[in-house]
């Protein structure tokens, strides 16, 4: 069963609309982004698809002067795709970052940190975000830039957010291992990882692609020491409280509180 008819059979009274959707150094690439399709998007910027050979996605910033923001955030995603490399959690490897301006659509963007292209599973035609800690009536379906308003050409997709139970279907139809506990626990794992190896994990989103759970969007992340336990429950900015993410439950708490001393 493809997804579309999965989720029209489970949710027969509600209407949901899914839109189409190395080493660390700055290097000058002639690229022509204009026919690149945007695959996410935020408050950042957007993220478009490069649809070349090497599969590449690139990340473009919204702030043309913010050239030191980009420099962070490809430092501390490296250090990441680095901790995680051969474990059951993935950070797509950066393939390059440059800071120049360019346009596109006749928007002027700083450009840019490319990445590993993170395909979608299944029928998905855009990223699939786990939000296991959120239970709005706008689950299950494409959010974009503006949340509260539809996904369309002006208001680009910020990918697919799916639920607990769309996440087991996925899962089952994949023929995966994994399952809601083991994906608590990794979250947890996962955050409390980073806070230990000295990078505090503000904002971070869980992805599914490829067979695994996969961590992209360091952008607000910072390099230092936090307390894990004062930082799980503070809200916002400040912390992991309001995050909608992971699950509350003793899954996510064991894994976050296995690397405690």
């Amino acid at each position: 069963m493809s997804y579309k008819k999965y989720k029209q059979h489970k949710r027969k009274n509600r209407t949901k609309t899914r839109k189409r959707g190395g080493k660390l150094g700055t290097l000058k690439r002639i690229m022509d982004f204009e026919h690149s399709p945007i695959i996410g998007s935020g408050g950042y910027g957007i993220v478009l698809d490069l649809g070349n050979s090497h599969r590449e996605a690139i990340k473009l910033f919204k702030n043309v002067e913010d050239c030191k923001a980009i420099e962070t955030e490809a430092r501390i995603q490296n250090r990441c795709s680095e901790l995680f490399l051969g474990t059951e959690i993935g950070v797509p490897k950066l393939t390059f970052y440059r800071q120049s301006p360019i346009h596109y659509k006749n928007v002027p963007y700083l450009c840019g940190i490319g990445m590993d292209y993170l395909p979608p599973p299944l029928d998905f035609e855009e990223q699939v975000h786990m939000v296991l800690g959120y239970e709005g009536n706008d689950i299950d379906s494409s959010w974009g830039t503006r949340t509260s308003e539809p996904v369309s050409s002006e208001n680009p997709t910020r990918g697919f957010f799916a639920s607990a139970d769309t996440m087991k279907y996925i899962w089952t139809q994949e023929g995966s291992s994994m399952n809601f506990e083991k994906m608590s626990y990794l979250m947890g794992r996962g955050l409390r990882t980073m806070i230990d190896a000295g990078i505090i994990p503000i904002d971070v989103e869980w992805v599914w692609s490829k067979g695994k759970p996969w961590i992209i969007d360091f952008g607000l992340c910072q390099e230092g020491k936090v307390n894990p336990e004062k930082f799980l429950l503070k809200g916002g900015s400040e912390g992991l409280a309001t995050d909608i993410y992971w699950p509350r439950n003793e899954d996510f708490y064991r894994g976050y509180y296995t690397l405690s001393n």
